[in-house]
């Protein structure tokens, strides 16, 4: 039979499995950031902002901080010789994101 201390630990590890959940996401987010177009300082101060394990983020804005990054990557023109495929994908990636959220 179970009690109150097994219980506790269930407890725990469950809220450490969401936490490191959240920061793995969180990281993903920073890094598509860290790729955005932008003033390198204030690129700096959101992957920050996004990797301080003492904030709380909610879900709906990491959505929306992922959505928003993808739309601001540095596009493959960005590259000495970027590829055709490279310049299609990036094209129908923007197109398909202002879609999707109808922006």
């Amino acid at each position: 039979m179970a009690n109150v201390e097994d219980f506790d630990k269930l407890w725990s590890d469950a809220d450490a499995t969401e936490h490191e959940k959240n920061m793995a996401r969180r990281r993903m987010v920073a890094r598509l950031v860290g790729q955005s177009v932008g003033h390198r300082h204030e690129i700096d101060d959101v992957v920050d902002w996004l990797l301080d394990e003492t904030r709380e983020i909610d879900r709906e804005t990491l959505d929306e901080m992922t959505w928003r990054a993808h739309l601001n990557a540095r596009d493959p023109m960005d590259n000495a010789n970027p590829s055709k495929t490279d310049i299609k994908n990036h094209i129908a990636k923007i197109c398909d994101l202002a879609k999707r959220n109808g922006k």
